[in-house]
């Protein structure tokens, strides 16, 4: 699977957010991901496919759902983490945010004592 960078100067505004900064952005016909440098230090990879299916009563956009496992390895692999542990989160339901069809991978500093090792 192959990216291309897109220029800061082409990247659409995200959210201001005092939790974390924009650093890169890259696209492909499928899909879009936006690595972000967090506040606590971790880096986050944003991911959401590039069909648009609609807007929201909100008027944000709806992206299309269905990012597998294996598409998430691949965009990981693409884009140079092959060699890094990276983790999807699933908060508890009062923390919950959920506004559009987007995946996150956090950069694990560590190799995690749980997960796959060779013996």
């Amino acid at each position: 699977m192959k990216f291309e960078e897109i220029p800061k100067e082409k990247w659409v505004q995200p959210v201001i957010s005092i939790r974390s900064t924009l650093v890169k952005a890259f696209k492909n016909r499928d899909f879009l991901v936006q690595i972000y440098e967090e506040n606590t230090g971790f880096t986050r990879l944003s991911i959401n496919r590039t069909k648009l299916i609609g807007f929201n009563n909100l008027g944000n956009p709806i992206w299309k759902d269905g990012i597998t496992w294996d598409q998430l390895q691949s965009i990981k692999n693409s884009l140079g983490y092959e060699n890094h542990w990276l983790v999807e989160c699933y908060p508890p339901e009062d923390l919950l945010i959920n506004v559009a069809n987007m995946r996150h991978l956090y950069l694990l500093k560590e190799t995690p004592e749980f997960g796959w090792h060779k013996i």
